[in-house]
């Protein structure tokens, strides 16, 4: 790449889009999930409601991520590859949403991870994630499996 072609950074409307829908959705299924698990006295609800708590939890902590590519401006990008490569000698920049990450090129083409994002925070979103996909089949299995009362089908 030539030119600021090799210095990208996150798309600002990316991510002023994403930011508030993520805190809108994760906030929406974290409360509907509890308020439903506090009501819940059989199964496949109990599981529907841990689901949308999962859910909505791994949204939460993917926006709050994201929240910090917000704040990352020019300076504050070379900053941290100053930091993160201990030189000057940075070819351009390495952002990625999914997952999230900020790397910077160094003259060799190698990317280093500028640590803009904790390093459990991808972990803990592929987990979350990963709780609420087993937990929503779960949910869905379970109710596809009971019995249709007479009279109701």
């Amino acid at each position: 790449m030539t030119g600021d072609g090799a210095y990208r950074s996150f798309d600002d409307l990316v991510v002023l889009v994403l930011l508030p829908v993520g805190v809108l959705v994760g906030g929406w299924l974290l409360g509907s999930g509890a308020w439903r698990l506090s009501r819940a006295r059989e199964r496949q609800p109990l599981l529907d409601s841990a689901a949308s708590l999962a859910w909505g939890a791994a949204v939460a902590l993917y926006s709050w991520g994201l929240e910090r590519a917000l704040f990352l401006d020019d300076q504050a990008q070379a900053r941290v590859c100053r930091a993160a490569t201990g030189s000057d000698q940075v070819a351009g920049y390495d952002p990625s949403f999914v997952p999230l990450r900020f790397g910077c090129v160094v003259g060799d083409g190698h990317v280093v991870d500028a640590g803009v994002f904790p390093h459990h925070l991808n972990l803990a979103v592929a987990v979350l994630a990963l709780v609420a996909v087993t937990l929503t089949v779960a949910s869905r299995q379970w109710a596809s499996a009971r019995p249709v009362p007479a009279g109701c089908g």
